[in-house]
C-alpha cells in the first residue's frame, strides 16, 4: 500500500513539474515578459518536482540514484529560495512580496527574515544531501573479511 502511494506521489509530482521544466527549455512558446518569474528560476522550480516525484518512482534498492535525485532536488529549491533571499530581485518579485505582505499583514522585515531562514536552511539541508550522497559512494556494504592472524591459524589447527 506505501508503495502504490508513493508511485502515486511520484508521478503526480513528476506531472506538475513538466510545464515548468517546459517553460524553461522554451518547448512551449509563451512570451517570458506574461511570465512571473525568470525562466531559470521555473526551470528550478520545475526540476525540484521531477527530480522529487523521480526519486519516489525508483526502488528504495536503488540507493544512490535516488540520494542523487534528492540531492539535486532540494539544490534547486535552495538555489530558488538564495536568489530570493540574497539577490537584488528586480521586476514582479517586488510585488509578489508586497501582495504577500498585504495578505499576511505582516511587516516587509518579518517576511524577508523568514525567506532568508528558509534559504539558509534549505542551503544547510542541500550540502547535507550531497554530503550524504558522496558517502554512499565510499561506503564499504557491510564490514571487510577479517584476515585471520596468527592466533586464528593457531586455534584452528588446535585439536
Amino acid at each position: 500500500m506505501q508503495d502504490r502511494i508513493a508511485a502515486i506521489l511520484g508521478f503526480s509530482l513528476v506531472v506538475a513539474g513538466l510545464p515548468a521544466l517546459a517553460l524553461a527549455l522554451d518547448w512551449l512558446a509563451v512570451p517570458p515578459e506574461i511570465l512571473p518569474a525568470p525562466l531559470w528560476a521555473m526551470g528550478c522550480g520545475g526540476a525540484a518536482l521531477v527530480f522529487a516525484g523521480s526519486s519516489l518512482l525508483l526502488p528504495a534498492s536503488m540507493r544512490r540514484p535516488r540520494g542523487l535525485l534528492v540531492a539535486l532536488s532540494i539544490t534547486a529549491l535552495a538555489t530558488i529560495f538564495d536568489w530570493i533571499a540574497f539577490a537584488q530581485v528586480p521586476g514582479d518579485w517586488h510585488l509578489l512580496l508586497e501582495t504577500l505582505l498585504d495578505t499576511l499583514a505582516l511587516k516587509q522585515n518579518a517576511v524577508h527574515n523568514v525567506v532568508v531562514l528558509f534559504a539558509v536552511l534549505l542551503t544547510l539541508l542541500a550540502s547535507y544531501s550531497w554530503t550524504r550522497w558522496l558517502g554512499d559512494l565510499v561506503e564499504f556494504r557491510g564490514t571487510p573479511p577479517k584476515v585471520p592472524g596468527r592466533r586464528s591459524k593457531v586455534h584452528e589447527s588446535a585439536p
